[in-house]
């Protein structure tokens, strides 16, 4: 009796214990739930071309494609072309710059790749700036979203970095590594990247098949106007046979 009386608290302790979680766990929902029914879009798929070099830097174009290509595989909801099948089409096309494309390459590029947008853009600084507490990591470049069938450029931004930018007391914040840098730049520059909406590109494509049918439509009022024709070729013969009976019925 004495031995119950002195762990009857102890086991009551571990029996809320063993029932606290349960009950918290009965209460919280997922935070992340979707809706029910809410459709996954899929990805886009989109061709990155090299970046033009503007920076004066050798190589800093070839590391900045690297980044936005890692980058934009990582942020998911782009189906990105592997890169050397992007140096071959350019190769096969005899295209050297992707800084001033035509429309039809940009057609071309689109339609051999199989991707309805292609992101360029161009590396503007890749190096080191003096400041006061010595030399920094300083990195610029440019981005836009091509459309792949007009050559019109759906989104286009541009960002400017250097290592000490987030400095604050003691040091902290300041950033020496020039590659981390490129990659906080690039992932800062491609969090206000959309993809174009599906439904307005859908749309757009079912809109000829839409003045097709306008455009058959008006060909069906062909035949219209022939039978009215042969309606009132058909009366002339009346008025004849009315002639000929000298103008009586």
């Amino acid at each position: 009796m004495s031995v119950s009386r002195r762990h009857g608290p102890v086991v009551l302790l571990l029996l809320l214990a063993a029932l606290m979680p349960a009950g918290c766990a009965g209460t919280r929902g997922p935070a992340s739930a979707l809706p029910p029914g809410t459709p996954t879009p899929p990805p886009t798929p989109v061709a990155i071309l090299p970046l033009e070099d503007l920076s004066g830097h050798s190589g800093a174009a070839d590391k900045l494609t690297r980044i936005v290509f890692t980058e934009l595989v990582a942020r998911g909801g782009w189906e990105v072309v592997d890169p050397g099948q992007v140096d071959g089409m350019l190769a096969l096309a005899r295209l050297r710059s992707t800084g001033s494309m035509s429309r039809e390459q940009v057609r071309m590029l689109s339609d051999s790749l199989h991707v309805p947008v292609l992101l360029a853009g161009a590396a503007l600084e890749y190096g080191l700036v003096r400041t006061p507490d010595g030399e920094v990591p300083s990195i610029g470049l440019s981005l836009r979203l091509l459309d792949g069938r007009s050559g019109r450029v759906l989104w286009a931004d541009q960002r400017f970095r250097a290592g000490d930018d987030k400095e604050t007391v003691f040091g902290w914040g300041r950033q020496d590594d020039p590659d981390r840098l490129a990659q906080l730049t690039v992932a800062d520059l491609l969090s206000g990247l959309r993809a174009p909406a599906a439904d307005t590109a859908a749309a757009k494509a079912g809109a000829v098949p839409a003045k097709v049918d306008t455009a058959a439509a008006k060909a069906g009022a062909v035949p219209a106007k022939v039978d009215t024709t042969a309606a009132k070729t058909g009366t002339a013969p009346a008025k004849v046979d009315t002639a000929a009976t000298g103008g009586r019925p």
